[in-house]
């Protein structure tokens, strides 16, 4: 399947790597994206205390007879909604739920580099700056506008798990940056 690619905005300031960490803790705290823990944890909570320890029973049990890792906290419901809690309060857990597929969100952003790699040679996780080419091919521009990048974002497409990044202007002065993600899944 090929991944689907999101913009984000957040706030200018001076380094990229800084506005890149501000946004994925506002995401984190917003709670906008996929997280296995959160949907467990919804569903545990929606339970009955009884009905609770009978769901952990028998996923401790379908662990145990597949032969899949078998969290400690799943000795009983709760001690597993407190596990689940725990999780939930950390976003690099986040990540390696799911067989490491992530969150399919910016989060799964860890790190912007200050240089442009080749394509071939880019490193999953990994924000990039976009050539200034590139952004003038698509916005007209090396200088683009909010309202630009809202209509022609999706001309510009990072490779799988990685991210594109620029300053968005106001008149000739920086505003936001502009991330632009593509996810794993």
């Amino acid at each position: 399947m090929a991944g689907v690619t999101q913009v984000y905005f957040t706030e200018y300031q001076p380094d990229a790597e800084i506005a890149l960490q501000q946004l994925r803790h506002d995401i984190f705290v917003k709670g906008d994206h996929k997280a296995p823990t959160k949907l467990e944890l919804e569903y545990l909570l929606r339970m009955s205390p009884n009905e609770q320890e009978q769901e952990v029973t028998r996923m401790r049990i379908f662990h145990d007879k597949y032969n899949i890792y078998n969290h400690p906290s799943m000795v009983n419901a709760r001690a597993r909604i407190e596990e689940l809690q725990r999780r939930m309060q950390q976003i690099d857990t986040l990540f390696l739920e799911d067989d490491g597929m992530g969150t399919s969100s910016i989060l799964d952003i860890f790190h912007a580099s200050p240089i442009w790699i080749p394509d071939n040679e880019q490193l999953v996780h990994t924000a990039y700056p976009a050539p200034l080419g590139v952004i003038q091919m698509v916005f007209g521009t090396i200088r683009p506008t909010h309202m630009q990048v809202e209509s022609l974002w999706e001309q510009l497409s990072p490779n799988r798990c990685t991210s594109l990044y620029f300053l968005v202007y106001a008149e000739e002065y920086p505003t936001e940056w502009c991330f632009i993600y593509t996810t794993a899944d």
